[in-house]
């Protein structure tokens, strides 16, 4: 069996466990979307996905992703159905001197974990709109806000009780468009800790929903190692990387 076949394998063994664990809980297997996160892949490999139909990539390093990102739309290029419906999401930590390398490159930020953050995206947006130089077809730019919804202290993200106030002031920023949220559970065997961090996500985003009366519809939880539990408690986004490129996430 050779490497593609092999992608391909993965790929649709994962779809076919999606689609199954989305039909056990009720919901349908359209609602729930898979971002192929692609930080360890090579471009062949993303290629190869892309082959197989996927569209969506996650990466989380400036270095690593902006030359691989180059490398994919060249390969693609000639083949317009692909390219249009590509996008790369930027799921890692976002330090303020990469924002403006990060923009063209990605569709949207996954991790806006501070209004200074999204402060500096937003200014970022609206020098590339003043120049026209906006890469972009959606406008404004979304975002996803990154919740904490652990006690681990090497994680980021927005405590939830201070989500509101943040909120509050990215809709203050009129170049910035608030898609919903992403969260990471703990890195544990433990369901009833996994499940609690994704349940809090979707309570929070139902209590946001009420509170601003503005829909959050993207709500990005689960990975190679928790993504039947994220199902399970309503996630619309999995983060999926080493089941279908192998190493770790």
């Amino acid at each position: 069996m050779n490497h593609e076949e092999t992608l391909a394998s993965k790929l649709r063994h994962l779809h076919q466990e999606i689609d199954g664990l989305a039909k056990k809980s009720g919901r349908d297997p359209s609602s729930i979307h898979l971002m192929c996160v692609s930080k360890k892949a090579t471009p062949q490999e993303i290629a190869e996905a892309i082959e197989q139909g996927e569209n969506c990539f996650g990466e989380n390093y400036i270095q690593d992703a902006l030359p691989k990102i180059e490398t994919i739309q060249q390969m693609v290029q000639s083949k317009a159905k692909a390219q249009q419906k590509l996008a790369f999401y930027f799921i890692g930590h976002l330090q303020k001197n990469k924002v403006k390398k990060a923009i063209p490159f990605f569709q949207r930020i996954d991790s806006v974990d501070s209004v200074k953050i999204a402060t500096t995206i937003s200014a970022t947006i609206e020098s590339l709109v003043n120049e026209n130089a906006y890469p972009h077809k959606k406008y404004p730019y979304p975002i996803l806000l990154e919740v904490k919804t652990t006690h681990d202290t090497a994680k980021f993200g927005i405590t939830p009780q201070n989500v509101p106030l943040v909120i509050e002031s990215i809709l203050m920023l009129k170049h910035l468009q608030i898609e919903g949220f992403m969260t990471m559970a703990p890195w544990t065997n433990e369901e009833y800790e996994i499940r609690h961090c994704f349940s809090m996500l979707r309570s929070l985003k139902e209590e946001m929903e009420s509170k601003f009366r503005i829909p959050f519809p993207v709500l990005s939880m689960g990975m190679t190692n928790d993504y039947p539990y994220a199902i399970q408690e309503g996630s619309t986004l999995l983060r999926i990387g080493s089941a279908i490129f192998g190493g770790s996430q």
